[in-house]
């Protein structure tokens, strides 16, 4: 069996974190995500493995130039006719999207082939995870097979969403490069815009009397197209990836805590749960560790520093002096001196001394995020989201669900009530009132008098 990693979406919905990142690239738990998408098919077996690239090619070829036997492809104009030269002419493709976060488990299920080679296979979420389905690519099934898929449907069209995961077989693949510019099957009044969407070829196939089946998640599944989503992938990472660790071998560590080499923990450091600890990673002082982190190598965390539950850290962060912090903070995030953060916050964020995010808005509700004319909303949507090179000046406050973009320098003070498009500075503009003071407004005579 052959796969196929898609990762050349332009993910314009995950701002901030579109300037410097390909969204297949984005790290969960430390690592680049299509990495452990490949790590996974190599553990199922497949060995096959090509990745499609696109949008910020560069981006995918730097983080997997490490990688051994897989094969980086890029995007022609027309990714049908390229996906189509790239699948196997008479045995299974699985094809995937690489900003996906998925359990080892529902892929085993996709590697499954059926006994029937016209056949394709498309992975499905049931309807009863919770999602809108007016935002998604879903699919109209039962519990055996695939009746339509349906563009951002309303909610009486579909019963499950695509998870974007597929096992074509030889005479399905035709279909990448024949079907319609557009989303087929949308509402009325749904106004598809021009794309490729390999879901689209599948209802084509399904128009001309081909079969598609289903399978369903079993376990945790997040399609990464918004920053929240990214958020909630690498809170699952912790929880899935810290209960599977195993330190019996090191008594001088609380039960689910992993270190790596030449790493210091200090007196008076207090574990809550499971946590994996990176290399040359120093931890002293006082501090608080939330159940199921994960904190990546040469970091300081110190002096009465609080993290919070499933948070991810990355290499080479610094947190010192009563920081809590919670989310994700990608490598060489630095925060100092009394700063209170949740969110998630990119490459060399520097967070000034006092800085504060606030997630709970006076009237409990959910924050409305507006992207490219569209409203949502998500339990995670009052984070905070910080693009990658940005720094604050002291006593920074950021409102519930306010990004800001990469690049920018936010003054001292301000209060960032809305969110901050990429290279901006933002300052507080001060009006000062001056006047004359001295001994005698306390009541003291002049010259003593």
């Amino acid at each position: 069996m052959k796969a196929i990693i898609l990762a050349g979406g332009k993910g314009s919905r995950m701002f901030p974190f579109d300037k410097y990142w390909q969204k297949a690239m984005l790290p969960v738990g430390n690592k680049p995500n299509t990495l452990r998408l490949i790590e996974m098919l190599s553990d199922l077996g497949i060995r096959d493995i090509t990745v499609l690239a696109g949008y910020k090619k560069e981006c995918v070829t730097h983080k997997l130039k490490d990688v051994p036997d897989v094969s980086i492809v890029a995007e022609s104009e027309h990714i049908g006719e390229t996906l189509k030269s790239l699948c196997n002419s008479d045995t299974w493709t699985l094809i995937l999207y690489g900003d996906i976060y998925i359990a080892k488990q529902d892929l085993a299920l996709m590697t499954e082939m059926p006994s029937c080679k016209d056949a394709a296979v498309a992975l499905l979420q049931n309807d009863s995870a919770g999602f809108s389905k007016g935002d998604w690519i879903c699919a109209k099934a039962d519990d055996a097979s695939v009746f339509s898929f349906w563009g951002h449907p309303r909610d009486s069209y579909a019963n499950a969403r695509s998870c974007g995961v597929f096992l074509l077989g030889p005479n399905v693949i035709p279909y990448l490069t024949t079907s319609s510019p557009h989303f087929k099957n949308v509402p009325v009044g749904g106004m598809p815009p021009e794309g490729f969407w390999i879901e689209n070829c599948l209802q084509s196939a399904l128009d001309d009397g081909q079969a598609i089946i289903s399978r369903y998640t079993k376990h945790r599944f997040v399609d990464m197209d918004f920053p929240w989503d990214y958020l909630e992938a690498n809170t699952l990472c912790c929880t899935d990836e810290v209960d599977e660790q195993d330190n019996s071998s090191d008594k001088s560590l609380p039960p689910g805590v992993k270190k790596g080499k030449n790493c210091l923990i200090g007196e008076n450091v207090m574990f809550k749960g499971g946590c994996i600890i990176g290399d040359g990673t120093v931890i002293r002082n006082n501090v608080i560790i939330g159940e199921n982190c994960i904190i990546g190598e040469n970091c300081l965390i110190e002096d009465y520093c609080k993290i919070l539950p499933n948070t991810v850290i990355g290499n080479d962060c610094k947190l010192t002096f009563t920081v809590e912090a919670g989310g994700v903070l990608m490598d060489r995030v630095a925060a100092v001196h009394n700063c209170e953060i949740y969110g998630v916050f990119g490459t060399s964020v520097d967070i000034g001394a006092g800085t504060t995010s606030a997630t709970l808005r006076f009237d409990d509700a959910i924050t409305e995020q507006k992207i490219h004319g569209k409203r949502y909303s998500h339990r995670l949507a009052n984070a905070n989201y910080v693009g990658d090179y940005t720094r604050t000046g002291i006593n920074t406050s950021f409102l519930p669900g306010v990004k800001i973009g990469a690049n920018c320098a936010i003054g001292p003070g301000v209060v960032v009530s809305e969110s901050v498009p990429h290279n901006t500075l933002l300052m507080v503009k001060q009006e000062l009132i001056r006047k004359e003071w001295g001994p005698e407004k306390y009541g003291w005579g002049i010259d003593n008098e």
